[in-house]
Formats: structure tokens, sequence, C-alpha cells
């Protein structure tokens, strides 16, 4: 199970959405079982943490790798660089639903992983230059004020 956290810069705590209504975020964390994530500004980048390792996400130096097993319906997410790596396999988001018809080819699943999974969310902004620095920027402006 999954919990989606608020971030108030310096701590996670356990909010729904409807809770969280308006406040204003500086970074996101999320809690599932067996590890924790959060992703924030600091020193003019975003931060990645995962349990107790930390990158800078958009340093050349760092890599993410994510990846789906079809035919076992298993996700692979890696991150690395910067002398720490961290690698996880667990079951893909759309293992099991049946409102999701997966097909190796269609490129239009690979667009619902940054929606559906928090790694794939991960992957997307490292992926994503710009939309990594719009959530930089807004983060920054709202831990500033």
């Amino acid at each position: 199970m999954a919990f989606c956290r608020f971030y108030d810069g310096s701590h996670c705590s356990l909010q729904d959405s409807e809770v969280l209504g308006d406040k204003k975020t500086s970074g996101f964390c999320w809690k599932g079982d067996d590890h924790a994530v959060a992703i924030f500004p600091e020193d003019g980048t975003l931060k990645l943490v995962i349990d107790s390792s930390k990158w800078d996400l958009l340093s050349e130096k760092v890599d993410v790798d994510y990846f789906h097993d079809y035919k076992t319906a298993l996700t692979t997410f890696r991150v690395y660089g910067d002398g720490s790596e961290f690698e996880v396999s667990y079951p893909s988001w759309w293992r099991g639903r049946e409102d999701v018809e997966v097909d190796e080819m269609a490129a239009s699943r690979e667009e619902e992983n940054a929606e559906e999974d928090i790694f794939g969310y991960v992957c997307m902004l490292k992926e994503n230059r710009a939309a990594a620095d719009n959530l930089y920027a807004l983060w920054a402006r709202n831990a500033a004020s």
C-alpha cells in the first residue's frame, strides 16, 4: 500500500488530497510498503531521496533506468551515480487491472507510468527537463514564501 504525503521542506506528513487542499508544497514524498521516496528543491536542483540515499536528480552524473517486463508484469527501477545506487523490481502498476489493456508496442501506456507509479514519475522528471525545471521553480518559490 502506498501513501501520498505532504512534504514541507523538512519532513513528510500523511495527507490526503482533500486535506492538502491549496497548501503550498515545497516537495513531494511517498511511502510504500518497503521504500520511501522524496523529491524536493535544494542547492539549485531537484534532489531525490530513496530511503537513506540521496541524488542530484538533474545531474549528468546520475542516471535512471525504468522498464517493464511485459511477460512477467514486473517493473524494474534503478537510479545510480554520485557513488550511490538503488534498484528494485516490483509488480507493474497495471498488473491485474482489468481496465488496462497492456500492449508492449503501445506508447500511450508509457505516458501513464508517471501518473501511476512513483518510480515512473522519477524517470519522467529525469527525462523531461522542462517538467523538472517547472516543478523546481514552483517548489523553490513555495519554500521561500
